[in-house]
C-alpha cells in the first residue's frame, strides 16, 4: 500500500459518509456517527468534526420535504447526537408573547425555567450566554422572533451547542410556519366544509321533494297508463308491442329512480362522520361490485388513528367516491383495488384498477378546459388540506390514483413531542 491510499481510502469514506447524511435519513442509524469518524481519520478534531457533519445534517434540504413534526423530530435528535445536549425543547409563539411547546426531549426539558427562557426570547429580553446551565437561541423569520430553542448542554460543549442550534433554527422556522399556515388551513376548509354541507343539506332536500317526487309521479301515471292500454288495445298484433314500449320506459324510470336516489344519499355527507369510516367505504365499494360487476377490493392497513380530522375523512371518501366513479364510467376495468394505510407521517390512500388507461398531462388539460372537476377538485381538496395527489396511468393501463394525508392535531388539541425519558409530571396529554 502507497502511503497515499490510507489518505484517499479515508478521503473516500468521508465522501460515502457526507452523501448518507444528506439523505433523508439525516439523524438515523450511523449517518452522522459515520460522518464523525470519516472526518476524525482525515485528521480534522473532533470539536470541529462535529461542528461541520452537524452544520450539514441541520441544514438539510430534504427535511423541508417532511412532515413538520417530523422535520423537528430530526433537528432534536441530531442536536442531541452531535452536541451532546442533556435536555432541548422547542417552542413557538401562541397569541401575544405566550409560548407553547412542541417539541421536548430529556429531564426538565418543559419545566417552569425553560418556559421563562422562551419566553424571553420571543420577548426579545435575552443575551447570548453560553456560561448558564440553560441556554437558549432564538428562532427567526423575516428578522423576527417566532420560536425558541432552550436546551442544556454540556459544559465543554457550550459554544458548540449555540452554534448548532442556531443552525437548526432555520429548518424549525419554516417548519413552525407550515404548522401555522396548516392550522389556518384547516380553520379555513372547516368554515368552507360547514357553509358546503348546509348547502349539500338543502339541496338533498330539494332534490328529495323535487325531481324524486317527480319521478315517482311520472312512474305512477306509466304504470297506470299500461293498466289503460291494457285494457282497451284490441289489436292482438299491435298490443303487445306498445305495453312492451311501456314496460321498458317504466324500466327506464325505475333505474332513474334508483340513481336519483343514490345521488342524493350521496350528499348526505354528515353520515360520514357518524359511521365508521370502513363501513362507508366498504359500501362504497359494495355498490360497485354490485352495480357494474367490477370486482372491486378494499384493503385497510393500521388503524386510522384519532388524529385524522372531520375534513380529512370528508376528502379521504369523496376522492375514493370519485375515482371510484371514473373506473365504473371511464375506465372498463375488470378489477379494482382500494387501500387506506395509516402510517407514522399520515394517511395514504390509493385506488387503482386494470382498465384502459389514458394519457394524464392531456387528459387533465382538456378536462379543465371543459370545466370539469374530476381529477382536479380531488387534487384540490387534498391540497387544502396540505397533502399530495398523484395520478400515474397510461394508454392500456393500469392506472392508480393516490394520495396522502398529513398527520395534524389542531394547534390547541397538540402537545410537545416528549420521549421517554422525560419525567412523567412534566408529560402533556396530546
Amino acid at each position: 500500500m502507497t502511503p497515499d491510499e490510507p489518505t484517499s481510502h479515508a478521503a473516500s469514506e468521508l465522501g460515502a459518509a457526507l452523501a448518507a447524511l444528506r439523505s433523508h435519513d439525516v439523524a438515523g442509524n450511523g449517518s452522522v456517527g459515520a460522518a464523525l469518524d470519516a472526518l476524525r481519520q482525515t485528521g480534522v478534531d473532533d470539536e470541529a468534526s462535529r461542528l461541520i457533519v452537524g452544520t450539514i445534517a441541520l441544514r438539510n434540504l430534504s427535511l423541508l420535504e417532511l412532515p413538520h413534526q417530523e422535520a423537528i423530530r430530526r433537528q432534536i435528535a441530531t442536536l442531541e447526537r452531535v452536541a451532546g445536549l442533556e435536555a432541548v425543547s422547542i417552542w413557538t409563539v401562541e397569541l401575544g408573547d405566550r409560548v407553547r411547546c412542541v417539541a421536548a426531549r430529556g429531564k426538565h426539558a418543559t419545566s417552569r425555567r425553560a418556559r421563562e427562557h422562551a419566553q424571553d426570547v420571543i420577548r426579545s429580553e435575552w443575551e447570548p450566554e453560553t456560561q448558564g446551565p440553560i441556554q437558549r437561541v432564538p428562532v427567526m423569520r423575516n428578522d423576527h422572533p417566532v420560536g425558541a430553542i432552550v436546551f442544556r448542554s454540556p459544559t465543554g460543549r457550550r459554544e458548540l451547542a449555540r452554534a448548532l442550534a442556531l443552525e437548526a433554527g432555520w429548518v424549525v422556522a419554516y417548519a413552525l410556519e407550515r404548522s401555522t399556515l396548516l392550522a389556518a388551513s384547516e380553520e379555513r376548509l372547516q368554515m368552507v366544509v360547514q357553509a358546503s354541507e348546509r348547502r349539500l343539506a338543502r339541496l338533498t332536500f330539494d332534490m328529495h321533494d323535487g325531481p324524486a317526487q317527480d319521478v315517482l309521479a311520472l312512474l305512477s301515471e306509466v304504470r297506470l297508463l299500461h293498466r289503460h292500454l291494457s285494457d282497451t288495445l284490441e289489436d292482438p298484433v299491435r298490443k303487445p308491442t306498445i305495453l312492451g314500449r311501456i314496460d321498458d320506459l317504466e324500466a327506464r324510470l325505475l333505474a332513474l329512480n334508483a340513481d336519483l336516489r343514490e345521488v342524493i344519499r350521496s350528499f348526505q355527507t354528515p353520515g360520514l362522520l357518524e359511521r365508521p369510516l370502513e363501513e362507508v367505504l366498504a359500501d362504497e365499494v359494495e355498490n360497485v361490485r354490485s352495480r357494474e360487476g367490477i370486482a372491486c377490493s378494499l384493503e385497510f392497513r393500521g388503524r386510522l388513528s384519532e388524529s385524522v380530522t372531520a375534513s380529512q375523512r370528508i376528502a379521504i371518501v369523496r376522492v375514493i367516491q370519485e375515482a371510484l366513479t371514473n373506473v365504473r364510467i371511464h375506465s372498463g376495468a375488470e378489477s379494482a383495488r382500494v387501500v387506506v394505510a395509516q402510517n407514522p407521517g399520515g394517511v395514504r390512500i390509493e385506488v387503482a384498477d386494470d382498465g384502459r388507461g389514458f394519457e394524464v398531462e392531456r387528459t387533465l388539460v382538456r378536462e379543465a378546459r371543459r370545466g370539469r372537476l374530476g381529477l382536479l377538485g380531488m387534487a384540490e381538496r387534498i391540497r387544502l388540506l396540505g397533502g399530495t395527489f398523484d395520478v400515474r396511468s397510461k394508454p392500456g393501463g393500469p392506472t392508480v390514483v393516490s394520495a396522502h394525508l398529513p398527520e395534524w392535531r389542531p394547534a390547541e388539541a397538540s402537545g410537545p413531542l416528549v420521549n421517554a425519558r422525560t419525567p412523567q409530571r412534566h408529560r402533556r396529554r396530546p
